[in-house]
């Protein structure tokens, strides 16, 4: 395809890494922690996402971490899907949900419940039928520490009613 220089970056990516060695300071406990490497950076390239996911994932939890702590929140773990699709239509597919998403947190129920939340895609594809996408939702719902006990509670069911509302489907 005349990408070489790009193919040969993703294959050398990672093939050189430097560790030190470090004691934690609560628990002295030893571990390895990668000090230098030459990564590709490239938005393909499955070793750099794996660890752009280990850093964000970390990003994440500190600061969900501090809100807990800070607010006196919860949060809840919520995943939205679709039936599968063509992977042609997958461009479609992702912004038909995004759209949908969008409906669901302008509803007033939402709002009146969820005080944030982060959102991330998912697309499986290989353990679905051939030329077929899994495509999914996966949202962490920042919300009040009264939510279990209050009006705010939403349950199962009602998510489901939400979603595919705003999904505009039928099943």
């Amino acid at each position: 395809c005349g990408f070489y220089d790009i193919a040969n970056r993703v294959a050398e990516c990672g093939d050189f890494l430097v560790f030190s060695l470090e004691e934690h300071l609560i628990t002295s406990e030893r571990r390895r922690r990668l000090k230098r490497a030459n990564m590709c950076k490239d938005r393909f390239c499955a070793y750099c996402n794996w660890r752009r996911a280990i850093n964000l994932s970390d990003e994440l939890r500190k600061a969900l971490e501090r809100l807990k702590g800070e607010r006196g929140v919860e949060v809840l773990f919520l995943t939205l899907t679709a039936k599968n699709g063509l992977i042609e239509r997958l461009r479609a597919t992702i912004k038909h949900m995004n759209e949908a998403f969008k409906r669901l947190t302008q509803t007033k129920r939402f709002k009146s419940s969820v005080l944030g939340y982060v959102k991330a895609i998912e697309i499986l594809g290989s353990k679905t039928k051939n030329g077929e996408s899994h495509v999914h939702f996966h949202c962490l719902l920042v919300v009040p520490k009264s939510y279990f006990s209050g009006k705010y509670y939403i349950k199962h069911a009602e998510w489901v009613e939400m979603w595919k509302k705003a999904l505009r489907v039928d099943y």
